[in-house]
């Protein structure tokens, strides 16, 4: 630890990496995610015609960056799609694995901006190609390999992979490819695909402002990607069934991110991000994908939208909020209290007022509850203000960890993975309320 002393005052976050190192136990503990997003005020900004890439901050914004936004995904310009022939019962967890052709795509489009998947539409029942069987030469050839090799020189060098593929564009343009293979890779006509730039107004559209939508055909791709996670496939799967027998046009799709939010499913050609659906939506989603109403309760699934940056999104976001009626009646406003459920470590529930906007460690100091001491003043540098939220009878409505807070977890007394908190990070919210009020309860630690 010597040597801990004689780094400079301006390197806080290389000190934290070696004290970690120093002092972490010798079995790290997992990290799980254990929260929902939760819906966050932005700031409301004019519209932009830049480019999904490049977007100038508003003028007179602030030139620090923003936070990252709860209800946006990564960032692409748009987004190719391959057709294959594969059901995804056959598909490994990592699709790039299995197929050359889309792990090539991934390598070359991802500077570009673009985010490469695949769907299976409900034909076929094939398999990926197998891979080259080249025997190692420093191996001795036997009888039985010589044999192999006669009767199996077909299967040495798979047959190149061809697919059917469009390229998607967040205002609904599509670029067809009937037969895309690695050649496509450098062809003009995927070259002048690339150079296409979505109309500006798309960059700033609201919830039910995609141009020209209306005359589209929709469609619905559900993530049903099992071997990435369980959970997809065991959510995804009823919804496509459930969606097919409403008539609606869906496709399964590989990993689209954020499993633990299963289902998850993207609207065409809006490439509207929606999450946290089961087979019980299908009825609303089928409404929703057909009218759009920017009232429509199915806007509290929205989690982002391809194409646009996370700063768009948000502005997407902003504009869904002020059209959104909230779903509970009376949203507390800002400085009114709420109920929150506290149970102590001894089992003693604890029934108490928070303000909106406050931290759980403001509430618990303000009601006098036990174990939340909160030594740094709130500002995530302990863990004194440990407390559990467990996802019963939901997930609760607070967002993700931060990693200032995930690095001062480590050192909580009775840390439980998916459970721990810091309550100086947890604000109190109508959301949070509405969860104690169905049964959700907040529990503190003994210490």
């Amino acid at each position: 630890m010597l040597g801990l002393a004689r780094l400079p005052s301006r390197a806080p976050m290389l000190r934290r990496h070696l004290a970690r190192s120093f002092c972490a136990s010798a079995f790290p503990r997992s990290r799980r995610p254990i929260s929902v997003p939760v819906d966050t005020p932005v700031p409301d900004c004019s519209p932009s015609s830049a480019s999904p890439l490049d977007l100038p901050p508003p003028a007179g914004s602030d030139p620090l960056p923003p936070p990252p936004h709860e209800r946006s995904i990564a960032a692409r310009r748009s987004l190719l799609l391959f057709a294959l022939p594969i059901p995804p019962s056959a598909w490994p967890s990592h699709l790039d694995f299995a197929s050359p052709l889309l792990a090539e795509a991934g390598n070359v489009l991802k500077r570009a901006g673009v985010s490469v998947n695949a769907v299976y539409d409900g034909v076929g029942s094939g398999c990926f190609p197998p891979p080259s069987r080249k025997r190692d030469p420093y191996t001795p050839s036997t009888n039985s390999d010589a044999d192999d090799s006669a009767s199996n020189s077909s299967t040495a060098a798979p047959a190149a992979e061809t697919y059917p593929a469009r390229l998607l564009y967040p205002d609904g343009r599509t670029f067809h490819f009937p037969e895309f293979n690695e050649a496509t890779l450098d062809s003009p006509q995927l070259r002048r695909a690339l150079m296409y730039r979505p109309s500006g107004s798309v960059m700033g559209a609201g919830a039910d402002e995609v141009p020209g939508e209306s005359e589209m055909p929709k469609e619905v791709l559900v993530c049903t990607h099992g071997a990435r996670d369980c959970r997809c496939a065991d959510y995804g799967t009823p919804l496509v069934a459930a969606l097919r027998e409403l008539g609606v046009a869906v496709r399964e799709i590989a990993h689209v991110g954020g499993h633990k939010w299963a289902a998850n499913a993207l609207l065409l050609p809006s490439m509207d991000m929606l999450s946290n659906l089961r087979a019980s939506d299908a009825p609303a989603l089928a409404a929703f994908v057909r009218s759009r109403a920017p009232t429509d309760a199915m806007w509290a699934h929205w989690r982002g939208r391809m194409g646009l940056t996370e700063e768009q999104q948000a502005r997407v976001w902003a504009r869904i909020q002020r059209n959104f009626a909230p779903a509970t009646p009376g949203a507390a406003a800002a400085g009114e209290r709420v109920p929150l459920t506290f149970r102590t470590y001894e089992g003693e529930m604890r029934t108490v007022e928070g303000r909106m906007g406050d931290s759980l460690l403001h509430v618990a100091h303000e009601n006098e509850l036990p174990a939340m001491e909160g030594t740094c003043g709130g500002n995530a540098e302990c863990a004194t203000c440990h407390v559990y939220l467990a996802p019963r009878p939901s997930p609760p409505p607070v967002p993700e960890p931060s990693e200032d807070e995930l690095d001062m977890l480590d050192f909580a007394l009775d840390y439980r993975d998916g459970l721990s908190r810091l309550g100086c990070q947890i604000k109190v919210t109508p959301e949070l309320a509405r969860w104690c009020a169905e049964g959700g309860v907040i529990d503190l630690p003994r210490f």
